[in-house]
């Protein structure tokens, strides 16, 4: 098994998709009435699988904590709003919490601190997303800063290799 704790997780080329309710409908049921119906968003649910796809190329599929053992977790993300509308940090967050359970965690009860912060948002942005995963009780001062539009992703991580590795 192994711990996922101290981990990157960097995803580009994917575009976050914030939460969202989906689309309501109805259906008729063989004997008559009627049923309501949610259809999920086709964009969300694309979005959320290539984000467990890529957790489970480096991961595996099945998540490595016990039911009630807590995680902390940072979300950055970079998000073109090219075709759609902007997107609020809560929603997004929201979206990719759900997609990392049963990957990371059994249930996102077990998320006891997150924190998500849209780095960027624009038509011109190339969609991406950077998590950071660890244990609750690790000092938040042991955590990596944020990346600034000032480094670049391959700056901060060179940096980062000079840190202790418990770290990380």
């Amino acid at each position: 098994m192994i711990d996922v704790s101290g981990v990157w997780l960097w995803v580009p080329g994917v575009n976050p998709e914030p939460w969202t309710a989906g689309t309501h409908g109805k259906v008729r049921r063989k004997g008559g009435g009627e049923v309501s119906t949610v259809m999920k968003d086709a964009k969300l649910t694309a979005y959320q699988a290539a984000l467990r796809d890529e957790f489970a190329r480096l991961h595996g599929y099945t998540h490595k904590r016990a039911a009630n053992e807590p995680v902390w977790m940072r979300f950055l993300f970079w998000r073109s709003t090219m075709g759609g509308q902007p997107a609020d940090a809560t929603n997004l967050q929201k979206a990719t919490e759900d997609a990392l359970q049963g990957l990371v965690y059994a249930n996102d009860r077990a998320v006891h601190r997150i924190e998500s912060s849209i780095q960027e948002q624009a038509p011109d942005t190339e969609g991406a997303v950077l998590i950071w995963i660890a244990d609750e009780y690790e000092p938040v001062s042991s955590f990596p800063e944020i990346p600034t539009r000032t480094t670049t992703l391959e700056e901060d991580m060179r940096r980062r290799e000079t840190l202790p590795k418990d770290v990380f």
